[in-house]
């Protein structure tokens, strides 16, 4: 079975690209020079959890967007706080598995922070996934 972090991220990322699209894509690093707004998926923890005749992973990470928006000159955090939203959205209802024998049985988003970095706003939420291997007949 490939890797569960990375079927998870691709699974995250279709559901972002179908639902919460942002101009500069959805990243799993950072960009030197981006194009704003942007939005990044960081897996902070990944935690392999073995039992008789089972195998699953539990998953942490983030989800930032930022945006270099201004008005009047002004950077302001509008357009960053509502992509932000609209990908908590896409989100809460649940990623669905983009790869056969792979299912997302638990994802859920956390609370939303705010973040002004360099020249930017930027929104970030948190995430926690269980995944686990299947058996399917075929």
């Amino acid at each position: 079975m490939a890797d569960h972090g990375f079927l998870l991220w691709q699974s995250i990322e279709a559901r972002l690209l179908a639902a919460a699209p942002v101009a500069g894509g959805w990243h799993a690093t950072r960009l030197e020079k981006p194009n704003y707004p942007v939005g990044y998926f960081d897996l902070t923890q990944s935690v392999p959890v073995r039992g008789q005749a089972y195998y699953r992973e539990e998953h942490e990470g983030l989800i930032s967007v930022f945006s270099r928006q201004t008005r009047n000159g002004v950077l302001t955090p509008e357009e960053a706080f509502r992509l932000s939203y609209d990908a908590l959205v896409a989100l809460q209802g649940g990623v669905p598995s983009i790869a056969p024998g792979f299912e997302i049985t638990k994802f859920s988003c956390g609370r939303m922070i705010p973040r002004q970095v360099e020249a930017s706003w930027g929104r970030q939420f948190f995430f926690t996934a269980i995944t686990h291997e299947v058996i399917t007949n075929g």
